[in-house]
């Protein structure tokens, strides 16, 4: 699974200004590990 920066910036924009739930901050806790993961690959 392959984001677009601008996709991923948006989403850390989202979680910075604070408008997100915790389902919000969970996806992209789970977005952000996939990238690492694959980084690591």
């Amino acid at each position: 699974m392959a984001l677009s920066p601008s996709a991923l910036s948006e989403l850390l924009d989202a979680i910075r200004a604070g408008n997100g739930s915790d389902v919000l901050r969970d996806a992209m806790a789970l977005v952000l590990q996939e990238l690492i993961e694959l980084e690591a690959a």
